[in-house]
């Protein structure tokens, strides 16, 4: 008589849970924080912790300039499916020589993937815009829906972030992204009357495989 061999199932040493609207839509969301390498200004990352810190951004001049041009990167280790509405959420504070000062501040993002030698726009680029007055703080919000797409292990997510403002005299003036990911704000951080969360972050819509 033939025996049958019984393999007893093992389950993974980690429990992964979805609230009933995930498992309905089968999307769950990542957040990333926007961050940088602490004491190196020019080195932007997607991290889950960093020290309190900004970007700053300066101009002279009326007319249309872009503040702020910036790549935050994450190699991923593993393959991420993403679909469905994808989140960007970027403070800013705004400073001027002129204190009668109103600008318009516009504020893109975009989600990328590279790899390593050739960069791929996942959406075309999505857009907040408005008007700020001098010595006032807002956070600016992006929403696009993306198409299913894969990011192979190995690549890189890139969350690119671009800052522009309009109008105005020939003053001099200050537009800072804060990105601090347990929210904390103090006076030194930001000068401006109305105190916002400074957390910069992101939501990736992920497919959930059942």
């Amino acid at each position: 008589m033939v025996m049958p061999h019984n393999f007893r199932n093992i389950g993974d040493d980690n429990l992964t849970s979805y609230s009933y609207e995930e498992i309905l839509s089968g999307v769950g969301y990542v957040r990333f924080f926007l961050g940088k390498a602490s004491g190196s200004y020019y080195t932007n990352i997607i991290a889950f912790n960093s020290s309190p810190e900004s970007t700053d951004g300066s101009w002279s001049g009326g007319g249309s300039t872009t503040v702020h041009d910036i790549d935050f990167d994450m190699v991923l280790n593993s393959n991420m499916n993403i679909v469905g509405d994808w989140l960007c959420s970027v403070p800013l504070t705004y400073l001027e020589s002129n204190s009668n000062a109103s600008r318009t501040v516009t504020v893109t993002c975009y989600l990328r993937q590279w790899d390593g030698s050739t960069e791929t726009e996942l959406g075309s680029g999505v857009t907040d815009s408005a008007s700020m007055d001098h010595d006032t703080a807002r956070i600016f919000t992006t929403i696009e829906t993306i198409s299913a797409v894969t990011i192979p292990k190995g690549d890189t997510l890139r969350i690119s972030v671009k800052v522009e403002v309009s109008g105005g005299a020939g003053d001099v003036g200050n537009l800072d992204i804060f990105h601090e990911p347990r929210g904390a704000v103090t006076e030194e951080e930001i000068t401006a009357s109305n105190m916002v969360s400074s957390i910069a972050s992101t939501w990736i819509p992920t497919r959930i495989v059942r």
